[in-house]
């Protein structure tokens, strides 16, 4: 019986030296390119305006260099409940950027801001810009700053903060509307 296999051999590849000095100069190229970015640095916040009792989003994005995860200092007002960092790189353009997350909890009401950071990224100094938070007291109208008032909206009130199930209680519906004319009453 005959061994009809063939016998496979390795022929070494070769590359030529302008191919290979070729692609040692493209990779190169591609490295000065991410490394000649500028690193930058945002902060913000998910939303301007929030109850006593939520929660705000504090981000801080790292573009064009890799750090990491900051630890913030101690902010005056808000107690850091939770924290996270995901990670978006393209390659293909040569960007990268970190965003590094905040869960915020504020301690009272008021006009807050959270003061202008600074970090040491890849021996460069970036700082943050300072952002301002909004806290109300719950049952206040949340609005974002620039946004138009509600148009109307209804406020519920009880003559007692607690009930018992099945206990009958009167309450009194407060139907606040601006420049509006109601063409028909809601049917209760």
């Amino acid at each position: 019986m005959q061994n009809n296999r063939r016998k496979m051999e390795r022929v070494p590849h070769r590359f030529s030296k302008p191919a290979a000095l070729g692609a040692v100069w493209l990779a190169l190229l591609g490295l000065s390119l991410l490394s000649t970015r500028a690193a930058t640095l945002t902060a913000s916040v998910d939303r301007p305006v929030i109850v006593l009792g939520e929660t705000v989003t504090y981000s801080l994005a790292f573009g064009g260099v890799q750090v990491g995860q900051p630890t913030l200092p101690a902010l005056p007002n808000f107690r850091i409940v939770g924290q996270g960092s995901p990670v978006n790189m393209d390659l293909g353009r040569g960007v990268s950027q970190q965003t590094f997350t905040y869960q915020l909890a504020p301690a009272t009401a008021g006009d807050f801001t959270i003061p202008a950071m600074q970090f040491n990224a890849g021996g460069q100094i970036l700082r943050s810009q300072p952002v301002a938070v909004k806290v109300v007291q719950p049952g206040t109208a949340v609005t974002a700053p620039g946004a138009p008032a509600p148009a109307a909206f209804v406020k519920l009130i009880l003559p007692k903060r607690q009930l018992y199930v099945g206990e009958v209680s009167e309450v009194e519906l407060q139907v606040y509307f601006q420049e509006a004319r109601i063409t028909q009453y809601p049917q209760l």
